[in-house]
């Protein structure tokens, strides 16, 4: 069973550091993941537990992922007993943060994978390219990604307790939020050919988000392939341009066109409010706020 204690240790300055004695990040996993499933067995929102481990506020380190701080992030290496060089495989660049989803919007998970990870006895760890803008299925089982909906107010992923003190099923309650999104999981990692059109409409999606992926657009590491940072630019603008679509045009989306069973709300959806905009959208940050669901942004990335 994982365990996690919090003791102060004197560091080389005058100020006691704290040392989290939890599993440091896994392959993939995000920073911001680290720090939220450590504070969940202390029942400490994220924003406190970085103010316990650098004693600065969580807005002077700049992104939880990305930490640009050296000092901070010296002082959160030293907490997990691993290197700064180490802590630094796990991190976004500063500079590409704004190409992710913004820190308290930034839920995304695969029910698959969490599933498998409590089958392995292991706390699920939410995983950096879960934040892409431009990601919205996972890239090991093929389904769509679902927002974590137990969140905080400063973005912190809570997760179950019975998860937090060693309980290794994973079996939702009936009718809960993460039964659904696991159920959709399932359903979606069965889909092929027999759903005709829709399945073909699917497919196309997954071809486009991967290729995105693999040329390394959106990338929180560093830009894309060749240097050619101005096809975000391009796509960001375009996704603008649909947000502002009149309403009969966007009735003939693709995605209205899709079979009912591929037109569930938490896998696409398309509301007046997330679409008309009242104020231009005038920077990816300001189109990633609009956009903050999951269900939205697949909704008309399906549409490219």
């Amino acid at each position: 069973m994982p365990l996690t204690n919090l003791n102060k240790t004197h560091g080389r300055s005058s100020n006691l550091s704290l040392r989290l004695h939890t599993a440091p990040p896994r392959l993939g996993e995000s920073i911001s993941s680290v720090l939220d499933r450590a504070g969940g067995l202390w029942n400490l929102s994220r924003s406190s537990l970085i103010r316990e481990i650098t004693g600065m506020s969580p807005g002077d380190i700049g992104d939880p992922d990305g930490i640009s701080d050296v000092q901070a992030r010296r002082s959160l290496a030293s907490a997990l007993n691993v290197t700064s060089s180490h802590l630094a495989q796990f991190a976004a660049d500063p500079n590409r943060t704004s190409l992710l989803m913004a820190p308290t919007t930034r839920h995304a998970y695969c029910p698959l994978c969490f599933a498998r990870d409590r089958s392995a006895g292991m706390l699920p760890a939410f995983q950096l390219d879960w934040g892409r803008f431009w990601l919205t299925h996972c890239r090991i089982h093929l389904t769509p990604l679902f927002d974590w909906k137990a969140t905080g107010t400063t973005g912190e992923r809570r997760l179950p307790p019975e998860w937090l003190v060693g309980e290794s099923s994973f079996r939702p309650a009936p009718r809960s939020w993460l039964h659904g999104d696991l159920k959709r999981a399932r359903w979606y990692a069965r889909v092929g050919p027999r759903h005709g059109e829709a399945y073909e409409q699917w497919k196309a999606l997954l071809m486009f988000e991967t290729a995105l992926y693999c040329t390394g657009v959106g990338g929180p590491k560093g830009p894309p392939y060749g240097g050619n940072q101005q096809y975000e630019e391009i796509l960001s603008q375009v996704m603008a341009l649909f947000v502002v679509t009149p309403r009969n045009l966007r009735r003939s989306l693709p995605v209205f066109k899709l079979d009912p069973q591929f037109c569930d709300e938490d896998v696409f959806r398309l509301r007046k409010s997330m679409l008309v905009a009242r104020h231009p959208l005038k920077n990816t940050s300001s189109l990633r706020t609009r956009l903050s669901s999951i269900a939205a942004r697949r909704a008309l990335i399906s549409c490219w």
